[in-house]
């Protein structure tokens, strides 16, 4: 549940001083308790309106949208899905596709065409490595792209001269556990 505070401003206030018995008390401090709840309530169903702040209806969403939520997966990666199902309006272009990608990967990306044998290439332009979600990009985008069209990836990596022009020695890297494998792959070093 999320931790929504609503404060009424005391009802007694609006009462002038005649009215003002023990009876008229207890309603007042019953009926603000009532009012704060109602306003809460009120908060976090606005919230749920919204995919991006959406929390527990999510599963909603999902159905909406036509997806299958990825059950493991953090409330963020469940939102980016949903967004992504979303943007898709059934025609899928360069852009759709773009769009899709990009949402998952949290990365610029590039579509490259290649109409003489009908596939295109998804070229990472600022990530390193692999993206986390690849298993979710590569379902979406099979859901979305016309059957008879290929395509494949194209992954940044870093060369062993960026690496080495960092000026950190071997042992900085052997003595935080990196592989090789992991240096040309990760995002931070």
């Amino acid at each position: 549940m999320r931790d929504i505070h609503y404060n009424i401003q005391a009802l007694l206030d609006y009462l002038p001083y005649v009215y003002r018995t023990d009876e008229v008390v207890e309603i007042c401090n019953g009926l603000s308790i009532n009012l704060e709840e109602f306003f809460i309530d009120l908060v976090i169903s606005e919230l749920e309106y919204c995919v991006s702040t959406s929390s527990e209806k999510l599963n909603e969403w999902a159905k909406i949208v036509g997806v299958d939520l990825v059950s493991n997966a953090d409330i963020s990666e469940q939102r980016s899905q949903i967004i992504a199902a979303m943007k898709n309006n059934d025609i899928t272009t360069t852009k759709a596709i773009k769009s899709i990608v990009e949402s998952y990967s949290n990365a610029t990306c590039e579509i490259i065409e290649h109409f003489e044998d009908y596939s295109f290439t998804i070229k990472f332009i600022d990530k390193v490595g692999i993206p986390r979600r690849i298993d979710i990009i590569r379902k979406s985008i099979d859901k979305v792209k016309p059957a008879h069209l290929n395509y494949d990836f194209i992954f940044k990596y870093r060369t062993w001269g960026e690496i080495k022009a960092l000026n950190k020695n071997y042992k900085n890297y052997k003595d935080k556990k990196k592989t090789y494998k992991k240096l040309r792959e990760s995002e931070v070093l």
